[in-house]
């Protein structure tokens, strides 16, 4: 080396040197409260000329340790990280700074997350003579990057891999190009538990049922958490009919050992879909809908039923699929509207009330009636919400209305069976009628006979109390399911709803008639009022009018229409049937 070369190659030390002095101060002021450590090597030595003391911070071994060459800091790097330290030195000898992030093993055996930042000192023949390095304890941070990313791939309930991380496996698998099956596992009876028994038993007990799955599976497949009540198994393999049928009847008996939660014993049952990469599906939306068809099939067949996926299933099973999948996403966004139909006074025309009617405006099968979608809804644990969304927008409406001076007459709603016996159900039918500052009054709950069958203290009990607060209570649908006359007696109900079923063809089949007339006679002498549903022929009005019947509603009257439209109704009170010379009003 000339000694242009050597003054160079000084000059450039000796600015570094200066440098680096200044950042070595600066570290050691800070090193009491950051793990960060400069050191520096030199290339012909191979030794350490200069290590801050914060090392030990960071790994747990004196700066005086290395500097006296007794320990070397590659002998701290885990042999997973080795390619990289390599590979950084082979940059370094081309001029290149680097920048790293791996672990080191600290003096107690830990694993810890460092920084390395690295600056190469070269000649003025490119060759190079000394490096300076940073490198910071980011232990926490990254720990805190890796949870945060855990979790985000993870149920926070179970620990199981959710549908994102489903869904990116799916992508993985399938560019490996290897046949391989899906199996979705979906409980039953598992949003009525929670419902039930409460929020937090409920979650004990899904968390209580994927350990139950995890330990039944056996590591055969790996399983995903993508819904509360629905589980996803991936097979590396494609299995054939006989052993795909097999797992079906495995997972359906596996779900119905009891689970133990606050000494309560809780059972379940369930259904199962099954499908198959490639021919059911080439990419993860096509294989998930797939098996899910299969598993709406399998729904369709009762429970503790299977269906693995052929091509022929039809296009109602699609929709069905469609409707499940976007149903969360509905709920979410209030892609619901409500309509309302007058109900009214038999013998002299005045609008006294009217029944909300739900419909799910949705952006690829249009509006939908209630019957398309609140099965699913039950299913999918979703019921609650959606009645409880009816509840608020109606109390919404009320307070409209009232603010423009519109005469207010009781709004029905209907309440289901799950959300009518959830644990917190009273407040949950309070709060919209606190919020808008509605009188309970003006609420009119209507409850299907099938709310009756189960928990029927429970039922008792909250009609009580809901009619204590001045709530309304009919009973809906009445002669067509289960109730008696004990049951009306003890729920003390206000309104029996007479079902479409015999209305729509009272004067054909004389046993509706009989039965109709038996129902008008035992409300009034039990003080019951009576609505008839469905009403559409002039002489059936004429009939029940005849026969004392005190409510009618059905498109004799009007057909249900929009909050603005029912407004208009509420305004003129009187509402005359359609053969009289009334208007139906009619949807623009």
């Amino acid at each position: 080396m000339g000694v242009f070369d050597r003054m160079k190659r000084d000059e450039t030390a000796a600015t570094l040197s200066a440098s680096f002095t200044v950042e070595q101060e600066h570290i050691n002021e800070l090193g009491v409260f950051a793990k960060a450590a400069l050191w520096a090597i030199d290339i012909q030595t191979g030794l350490l000329t200069s290590c801050t003391p914060s090392i030990e911070k960071i790994c747990g071994y004196p700066a005086e340790m290395f500097l006296r060459d007794e320990l070397k800091w590659e002998h701290l790097i885990p042999k997973e990280y080795h390619h990289l330290y390599l590979e950084n030195q082979q940059q370094l000898k081309l001029g290149k700074p680097v920048h790293s992030q791996y672990q080191i093993k600290d003096s107690e055996g830990n694993l810890r997350w460092v920084n390395d930042r690295v600056v190469p000192e070269m000649d003025a023949t490119g060759e190079l003579v000394g490096i300076y390095g940073l490198v910071l304890d980011i232990t926490e941070e990254k720990e805190r990057e890796l949870r945060d990313a855990y979790e985000a791939e993870h149920e926070t309930l179970t620990g199981l891999p959710n549908q994102k991380r489903l869904n990116q496996d799916l992508k993985e698998k399938m560019a490996q190009g290897d046949p391989f099956t899906i199996f979705s596992l979906k409980l039953d009876r598992m949003t009525l538990v929670a419902d039930v028994i409460g929020r937090q038993t409920g979650e004990e007990a899904v968390r209580k049922m994927a350990q139950l799955l995890e330990v039944l599976n056996q590591e055969r497949a790996k399983i995903y958490h993508v819904r509360k009540n629905e589980f996803i198994y991936v097979y590396d393999r494609q299995l054939d009919d006989d052993e795909a049928v097999k797992l079906c009847w495995e997972l359906i008996d596996g779900i119905q050992y009891p689970i133990i939660v606050d000494k309560l014993e809780l059972y379940f049952t369930g259904f199962v879909g099954a499908a198959v990469f490639p021919e059911d599906g080439n990419t993860p939306g096509a294989l998930i809908q797939n098996v899910h068809k299969a598993l709406y099939y399998a729904i369709e067949s009762g429970v503790n039923s299977y269906m693995v996926h052929s091509k022929d299933l039809s296009l109602d099973t699609y929709k069905r699929i469609s409707l499940d999948r976007d149903l969360f996403k509905a709920v979410k966004d209030g892609q619901f509207e409500l309509i309302f139909q007058p109900i009214v006074e038999a013998d002299r025309n005045m609008v006294v009330g009217a029944e909300a009617l739900i419909r799910w405006n949705h952006p690829e099968w249009g509006l939908l009636s209630p019957d398309e979608f609140l099965n699913l809804a039950e299913m999918n644990g979703l019921i609650a919400d959606i009645d409880n969304w009816v509840l608020e927008d109606v109390c919404r409406s009320l307070d409209l209305w009232r603010r423009q001076k519109v005469p207010l007459v009781p709004i029905s709603v209907n309440r289901s069976a799950k959300s009518f016996l959830q644990f917190d159900t009273l407040e949950r039918m309070i709060t919209p009628l606190r919020t808008y500052n509605i009188d309970p009054s003006l609420i009119n709950f209507e409850l299907t006979e099938s709310s009756f069958v189960e928990n029927s203290d429970r039922v008792a009990e909250v009609i009580a109390q809901l009619r204590e607060k001045g709530f309304r209570i009919a009973l809906d649908d009445f002669g067509t399911g289960f109730s008696s006359l004990f049951h009306l007696k003890e729920f003390q109900v206000q309104t029996l709803k007479i079902d479409r079923e015999f209305i729509g063809s009272l004067l054909d089949e004389s046993e509706n008639m009989a039965i109709t007339n038996a129902i008008i006679q035992m409300a009034q002498d039990l003080d019951l009022k009576v609505t008839a549903e469905g009403v559409e022929e002039p002489a059936a009005l004429r009939w029940l009018q005849e026969r004392g019947c005190d409510y009618i509603q059905g498109y004799i009257y009007s057909k249900p229409v929009s909050a603005e439209n029912i407004r208009k109704i509420f305004a003129k009170r009187v509402l005359k049937p359609v053969y009289a010379g009334g208007q139906q009003v009619v949807e623009k």
